[in-house]
């Protein structure tokens, strides 16, 4: 390569605001841009993080939808809504409730994606790494890009756990074959890189390695302590959780747990949950239908759920599947304990049970880790004294310079 810069592509989905998508915007922003330049390509022309770009990063889309129908379909996180198309998540299958519009976007991705390679390839004529940070349309779209290129695919998902990206192909041998177009293959977690090789079962001579994403630490605890007068309880455990209103996301499953305690045990604390998304009306609903409002309330989207973490004393993640959590690790940065089911990536980021509570990944598992928690101060205080102690895993130098080495060795690999 000499000494002129790399050019690089990273394509996603959207650049809504969900947790893959920050940690794409801070890899970006920390990569060494005397050494490479960077463009962050969205298949749709949406996001709240596009603005957030800023100057030396080129940004482009695949598909552009016009303005006037981005207001009808997109969230306030420019995030597409998926309303009943909703794709389910778990084991079951994924036909479930598509709507129309889903349906036809889902069948063009099956068998006219084809139509897309001119725009893949004159896109990247100039760049020497294209690389796809999500499952599905992106995997599907660089997989077909005819340029001999480094073509990286970034995995964030437990692929046996959450199922939802293969409504994009025909079948699994042709997700499983995208694979094989691509010369490296990064986990978000150990779990992550498992279900790659026991559930997708890719061929074992593409390599996969484990990278943890990349957190900008200073400007998380910095958000930590900007805001006025916290939204807690001053006489009650305030537990606090921020997520996507989805299925994935498990809080029909911690309603159903809050609603199993007595009413003891309910009056000391409060559950105050962030975020937008497709369940909210039937979360509410439910809420009300268990008796729960002066327990559980939905906040709705904000900007800065920092500061309201950091005024909480223990963040619940009740996820049914996870690849690595954005915010679970954000808690962590922050110093607030953290209660969560065990799915893929939560061993890693809380040390196998030392900087908060893990519990089987259930209803059941839910309940007990509340119950234990919010009985027992003893186990309270020791885990909020633990997580003091956290190492800092999580270093964006460090995980971004990972990230350029493994650039570099690709490159050089495929040159000689």
């Amino acid at each position: 390569m000499n000494d002129r810069k790399i050019n690089i592509n990273y394509y996603v989905y959207t650049l809504g605001g969900g947790g893959a998508e920050k940690a794409l915007l801070n890899l970006v922003h920390n990569m060494d841009k005397d050494k490479f330049n960077v463009t962050v390509t969205t298949i749709i022309n949406t996001g709240k993080y596009i603005d957030e770009l800023g100057d030396e990063i080129k940004h482009k889309s695949v598909i552009h939808i016009p303005k006037i129908f981005l207001k009808k379909f997109v969230n306030n996180t420019g995030t597409l809504q998926k309303d009943s198309g909703q794709m389910n998540t778990s084991k079951e299958k994924n036909d479930t409730k598509m709507s129309f519009a889903v349906r036809v976007y889902t069948f063009f991705w099956k068998y006219f994606s084809w139509l897309l390679i001119p725009i893949g390839f004159f896109q990247n004529i100039k760049n020497d790494v294209i690389v796809s940070y999500l499952e599905g349309p992106t995997q599907i779209f660089v997989s077909s890009i005819p340029l001999k290129r480094i073509k990286i695919a970034w995995i964030h998902v437990d692929l046996n756990a959450e199922r939802k990206s293969e409504v994009f192909f025909r079948n699994m041998k042709q997700n499983r074959n995208t694979y094989k177009k691509f010369d490296q293959v990064i986990a978000v977690s150990n779990g992550v890189k498992k279900s790659l090789e026991d559930y997708m079962k890719i061929d074992t001579t593409i390599p996969i390695s484990v990278k943890y994403n990349v957190y900008d630490e200073s400007q998380i605890k910095s958000l930590a302590q900007t805001g006025v007068n916290a939204n807690v309880c001053s006489d009650k455990l305030n537990i606090i959780s921020v997520g996507r209103l989805s299925k994935q996301k498990g809080y029909d499953r911690l309603i159903e747990a809050v609603s199993m305690l007595d009413a003891n045990l309910l009056n000391k604390f409060t559950i105050r949950i962030y975020g937008d998304g497709e369940e909210k009306e039937s979360l509410s609903s439910m809420i009300i239908e268990r008796g729960l409002s002066g327990v559980i309330r939905l906040e709705g989207f904000t900007d800065n759920p920092y500061f309201e973490i950091a005024n909480s004393d223990l963040f619940i993640a009740p996820s049914r599947t996870e690849g690595f959590s954005t915010v679970v690790v954000e808690s962590v940065i922050i110093g607030t304990p953290v209660l969560a089911t065990d799915c893929s990536g939560m061993d890693e980021i809380l040390n196998y049970g030392e900087y908060g509570c893990l519990v089987e990944n259930s209803v059941n598992g839910v309940y007990n880790g509340i119950f234990q928690l919010v009985s027992d101060k003893d186990k309270m205080e020791q885990i909020s004294k633990s997580i003091l102690n956290a190492e800092n895993i999580f270093n964006k130098k460090d995980l971004t310079a990972l990230t350029e080495q493994m650039i570099y060795s690709l490159i050089n690999k495929k040159s000689n």
